[in-house]
């Protein structure tokens, strides 16, 4: 597992990309995700917090989905969004 600094440099380059493609809400829906882990190319975002649901639904939606997908690929990596 990579430390919790690689795993934020990572994130981060995902809502650079995301940004950089005017993106704004799903890059702010990764940006708030409370946990995050990088785990064999895969990027996980935790929203286990009912606080976070509607940021969830952002990334899970079939159009946002297809975006998010996109962006990661761009930067290497997949991205897994628990709920």
């Amino acid at each position: 597992m990579l430390s919790a600094k690689a795993e934020e440099a990572k994130r981060s380059e995902l809502i650079n990309e995301l940004l950089r493609r005017h993106e704004p809400v799903i890059a702010r829906a990764v940006e708030s995700a409370p946990g995050c882990s990088l785990k064999n190319g895969s990027l996980f975002l935790s929203y286990q917090d009912p606080a976070y649901t509607a940021r969830a639904k952002v990334l899970v939606d079939p159009k946002q989905k297809l975006a998010l997908e996109a962006a990661a690929k761009q930067v290497g990596i997949e991205v897994c969004v628990l709920s």
